[in-house]
């Protein structure tokens, strides 16, 4: 269009005028106009104060800059609602700029008969970018300078948040006890007044202690999850009921390791088959000691989360 088009140059910018355009709009330091757009015409000069703003104002820079970030965030959708509302104020401060020497009801009547199809995604056009938006703002008072002063109180929440958001100190999730309390009920039979008693017993159970239990029977060589399914591996049997059914699949069981490393109350979190879910609970219960984990240089009891798969061979 820049190459086709008849130019008239001047200090800051170029106007390029051709037939095949219909109505005003801008682009870098470029302002293309109708071929027959009289630049002495009062109102014509309103258009040409718009689209100079938004050549003075570097508007193009923005849009440009944009443009690269859909490339790179095309999969946020909130580039696109940040990127048309970048175009409505781009509009706006072109608006306010022609306000300040031509009356507001006589521009919005040129907007409305202005308006025209044409559009190209990257160029300011004059008359088609979200008119009714444009509009309302002409209408609207303008905030004196002191109402901008209430904007000051929410200074300090934001300080507060940018102080909780930037710097929060960094937390390595193994080395923060995570527990909860578990409750379990105990029935106590006196022989000689023959009254039973409930009593409630709450014990405290660790998710994850700062130091986690560890299955120590294989050497020091080996890490506490290999020596784990090193020993599933040698100890837990396919049940003959399940390979014949050809069941297959993994089994989610959660064991409790006490103060003193041992296993306690093993029970299935997911099912494959009872026969599969009664051997793993089998060799849950006979597994050897485990070093218990530690909060705060006391040993405590944590629960353990254990898959066991079983899967047949061709």
């Amino acid at each position: 269009m820049i190459h086709a088009g008849e130019k008239i140059s001047s200090e800051k910018n170029t106007f390029v005028f051709s037939d095949s355009i219909q109505t005003a709009y801008s682009f870098l330091q470029y302002v293309f106009l109708p071929k027959n757009f009289n630049l002495e015409k009062p109102e014509n000069q309103t258009i040409i104060r718009h689209e100079m703003t938004h050549v003075n104002q570097l508007h193009s820079a923005d849009v440009i800059l944009f443009q690269i970030f859909h490339i790179l965030f095309w999969w946020n959708p909130f580039i696109h609602l940040f990127y048309r509302e970048l175009r409505l104020v781009h509009e706006y401060l072109a608006d306010e700029e022609v306000l300040l020497i031509y009356p507001s009801k006589n521009y919005m009547q040129m907007l409305f008969d202005a308006v025209n199809p044409e559009k190209l995604s990257m160029a300011h056009s004059f008359s088609t970018s979200q008119l009714k938006h444009r509009i309302i703002m002409m209408t609207k008072t303008k905030s004196s300078r002191n109402s901008y002063f209430k904007y000051a109180y929410l200074l300090p929440l934001l300080l507060v948040l940018f102080q909780y958001c930037v710097k929060s100190p960094s937390v390595d999730i193994l080395a923060t006890d995570e527990s909860y309390i578990s409750a379990d009920t105990i029935t106590v039979f006196d022989p000689e007044t023959k009254i039973e008693d409930i009593l409630i017993v709450q014990n405290r159970i660790y998710k994850k202690a700062k130091q986690m239990p560890h299955f120590n029977q294989c050497g020091t060589n080996i890490s506490s999850d290999e020596c784990i399914f090193k020993y599933l591996a040698e100890n837990v049997k396919y049940p003959e009921m399940a390979r014949a059914a050809g069941t297959e699949g993994t089994v989610l069981s959660k064991i409790f390791i006490d103060p003193t490393g041992q296993v306690k109350l093993p029970h299935i979190l997911r099912s494959v088959s009872e026969e599969c879910d009664l051997e793993v609970i089998r060799v849950l219960r006979s597994m050897p000691k485990w070093t218990p984990g530690m909060s705060n240089g006391k040993a405590v009891t944590v629960e353990y989360i254990i898959p066991v798969k079983f899967k047949m061979s061709n």
